[in-house]
């Protein structure tokens, strides 16, 4: 079984890019085997099409805020989550039911087993290339946690 583990976020966009963070911190861990590729993007919607198809297992990695939990807290979502609820998860997410109907409307082999790991996060919108404080601690826990998880 192959699976991706891909980390999105924008990295200009303060905790927005802890996805991207959490994804490094794991590279640096974890040496590709076991049918495992670690990538990251900055791409959404229909874009990640090239990017998914092909994979029997796919878990992302983003950022979500709902205001619920501390920062660094890792939701553990499932398509079923979002399918419903698409626009309230995160810009990212946004499209990912739709995209992942249409690869297999067009007979991609697309992945059958997809997991949402979405870190709660303090400020998406601030233009800077660092994760706040709180975030930046978190990264090597949630890390682990989601290679515990693999």
């Amino acid at each position: 079984m192959t699976t991706l583990l891909l980390g999105l976020g924008n990295t200009i966009l303060a905790d927005d890019g802890v996805g991207i963070a959490v994804t490094r911190e794991i590279q640096k861990r974890y040496s590709s085997q076991n049918g495992l590729t670690v990538k990251e993007s900055v791409l959404s919607g229909l874009a990640l099409l090239d990017v998914i198809v092909g994979y029997d297992r796919l878990i992302v990695v983003d950022a979500i805020k709902t205001g619920m939990k501390p920062a660094g807290h890792l939701h553990r979502l499932s398509m079923a989550d979002i399918s419903q609820t698409a626009l309230a998860i995160s810009p990212h997410f946004t499209g990912l039911p739709s995209v992942m109907t249409f690869g297999k409307a067009c007979g991609y082999k697309m992945p059958h087993d997809v997991q949402l790991l979405a870190i709660e996060v303090r400020d998406l919108y601030t233009i800077k290339e660092e994760l706040t404080p709180e975030l930046r601690k978190a990264v090597p826990a949630v890390a682990q946690q989601i290679l515990e998880l693999i």
